[in-house]
């Protein structure tokens, strides 16, 4: 199982994101801080960040 979670900030201001196997909810929020956190078995960091191109 995977899941990732966290705030990104877009040209609008800053979105809470929320990612299960069961879908994606992404909410406009009206402060955040720029962190995700991705959770799973087998994870390979580099991989994450190079799709994410952090």
């Amino acid at each position: 199982m995977l899941r990732a979670k966290g705030f990104v900030q877009d040209e609008n201001g800053w979105v809470e994101l929320n990612a299960t196997a069961d879908g994606l909810t992404a909410n406009a929020i009206p402060k955040g801080q720029e962190v995700l956190i991705v959770i799973g078995e087998g994870l390979e960091k580099e991989r994450i960040e190079a799709r994410l191109k952090w």
